[in-house]
């Protein structure tokens, strides 16, 4: 997703020849591996928690706790640049922001003032419907999923027909074809916990392989439509489902890394920090690639390669180390704080 973000400043701020290829259009659909690691974590956290007491509300305290806090602070850093300068905001949507629906999260027919969050829309929604999922027993959870599945398939295809899901953004959302991804992510988990964790390199490296076809494909003839909302399925939601399954199987048959393999344990601890940092480099990375570009177009109107090269290279580091400090001084803190006020918040609802 950065590197795809990156490439799109290149193309807009960029000077001369670009030197990201269009291979890094699949960037883009790091939408779609989230939706399904979302799916496949929701019911990793929540198993043998189905039916009981204050499961509900514990899982939306969670979620709501974990999402909202950081992308409201960097909501507010973009709510200061709309009021002075507006735009420099949503300028493929007319500079047009619905401020409510942006902080809350809420289904909207044009992108929230912060741009990356419309996935997190459709993560409030998922969210919202595994919740009521959460009430029933556990033993019904891939019967629910199948409903959920086939009330999105159907209900897309009878609306789409009728012209009427695109005029209403609350249908938009439910039913959306992404919510397969993180039904998919749901399926996998449960085919993992009940220990069906076998070729797990093979599905790995089948769904990776099954990427690359597709980004060399989309590489040499970019009117195939992979981003359209039901080939985006087949062409991401698939493949990342089989890298999902596959890691997962691969982390539980080796429990551990052994300690004398040196690089592979450091590989894998900067793998594992990076996933760590990945919420705060995904709400800031926008804000530094874009303040980046507006700076260095400043003092450098036409660049040669060398400088070219730096300046993709100072985005880079920049979107990383600003995660880094990101999650560090206000993500971390941030999840201390809600997870120490959880239990008097819990405490209090189950009086009530």
């Amino acid at each position: 997703m950065l590197f795809f973000h990156i490439m799109l400043m290149e193309k807009k701020w960029g000077t001369g020849n670009l030197i990201l290829p269009n291979l890094f259009h699949i960037g883009a659909s790091g939408v779609d591996l989230f939706f399904v690691i979302s799916g496949f974590i929701m019911v990793i956290v929540t198993r043998g928690r189905f039916q009981k007491r204050g499961t509900v509300v514990t899982f939306l305290y969670n979620r709501i706790s974990r999402i909202y806090p950081l992308y409201w602070f960097y909501s507010f850093i973009l709510l200061c640049v709309f009021i002075f300068r507006p735009q420099l905001i949503n300028p493929t949507m007319g500079n047009q922001v619905n401020l409510l629906e942006s902080f809350l999260l809420l289904p909207q027919k044009i992108l929230p003032l912060l741009m990356v969050g419309w996935p997190l829309v459709h993560e409030m929604y998922f969210y919202l419907i595994f919740a009521f999922i959460l009430m029933a027993p556990e033993k019904h959870l891939t019967r629910f999923l199948f409903c959920w599945g086939m009330f999105v398939i159907i209900g897309f295809t009878a609306l789409d027909l009728c012209d009427i899901i695109n005029k209403n953004a609350y249908l938009m959302i439910i039913f959306h074809p992404l919510t397969l991804e993180f039904i998919l992510g749901c399926c996998i988990a449960c085919l993992v916990d009940k220990g069906t964790v076998k070729l797990g390199f093979f599905f790995f490296s089948t769904g990776v392989l099954i990427l690359a076809l597709i980004s060399l494909m989309y590489y040499h003839d970019q009117s195939i439509p992979i981003y359209d909302k039901w080939a985006r399925i087949l062409f991401f939601g698939f493949p990342y489902s089989l890298i999902v399954y596959g890691s997962a199987t691969i982390e539980n048959s080796r429990k551990k890394i052994k300690s004398n393999h040196v690089m592979v344990a450091s590989i894998y601890s900067f793998l594992r920090k990076t996933g760590d940092q990945s919420y705060s480099i995904y709400l800031s990375h926008t804000l530094v690639i874009n303040g980046i570009g507006l700076i260095w177009m400043t003092f450098f109107m036409t660049m040669d390669k060398t400088t070219h090269i730096l300046w993709i290279a100072v985005m880079l580091v920049s979107s990383v180390i600003t995660g880094h400090i990101s999650f560090t001084f206000l993500e971390t803190p941030i999840v201390k704080l809600a997870k120490k006020y959880s239990a008097v918040f819990l405490k209090q609802t189950d009086t009530n």
